[in-house]
């Protein structure tokens, strides 16, 4: 089973990432990379539903993470991390204070469901 499954949505312009296992700092940086290699589309969902963000992936992986993303030009862009369990929705905000620090050329918005994502896509 891969750890995170990717589907592209042509049609609404978006890549959506669902996590399915625990994943590392590397892991992430691996697929923003592949995401940058391949269709680029405007919008893009980190989908962490069906599994708890891993405790081990700490503030200062949240910080590389989000430098390191931050590269990668993307203008219009908006991401959304959905985060049902309360805990990670917490620790994914995290994520939303160093973009806030970064300020890369795309948004970052954290949710608590996958409507809530698409309904902040079609806001502007």
């Amino acid at each position: 089973m891969e750890k995170i499954e990717t589907h592209i949505d042509e049609e609404r312009d978006l890549t959506v990432h669902t996590i399915k296992q625990q994943l590392g700092l590397k892991e992430f940086q691996d697929k923003i990379s592949e995401f940058f290699r391949g269709k680029i589309t405007r919008f893009r969902i980190w989908d962490f539903s069906e599994v708890s963000i891993d405790s081990q992936f700490s503030s200062d992986d949240a910080s590389k993470l989000v430098n390191f993303a931050s590269q990668f030009s993307r203008p219009d862009g908006k991401t959304a991390l959905v985060a049902p369990n309360p805990l990670d929705y917490g620790c994914s905000r995290m994520l939303e204070t160093y973009m806030e620090l970064e300020q890369p050329d795309f948004k970052l918005l954290v949710c608590r469901n996958y409507q809530e994502a698409l309904d902040w896509f079609n806001s502007e």
